[in-house]
């Protein structure tokens, strides 16, 4: 997929390649993923256009607080001092 323009508005996709990586990223979707739908040859490009917005990050880290999560992960920390 290749936008005609940096702002894409002549190919019909409305998304620079900071918008297309980004989004793609704050969806979930892994890096690997977003470079090759992006077709970027490196991990270090695919980073430098796929930024996180600062919401985004926030809501990443809220969701650590949030004891029944839905994306948690279930593991075991080992805190409590159980088992040893």
């Amino acid at each position: 997929m290749e936008a005609s323009s940096t702002s894409g508005e002549d190919s019909g996709f409305p998304l620079s390649c900071h918008t297309f990586a980004s989004r793609l990223a704050m969806l979930g979707t892994d890096l690997y993923t977003v470079q090759r739908a992006g077709g970027w040859k490196t991990q270090v490009m695919v980073q430098r256009y796929a930024h996180l917005s600062p919401d985004h990050i926030k809501a990443a880290v809220e969701r650590l607080a949030r004891p029944n999560s839905s994306l948690a992960t279930g593991t075991k920390t080992g805190t409590s001092g159980a088992g040893r």
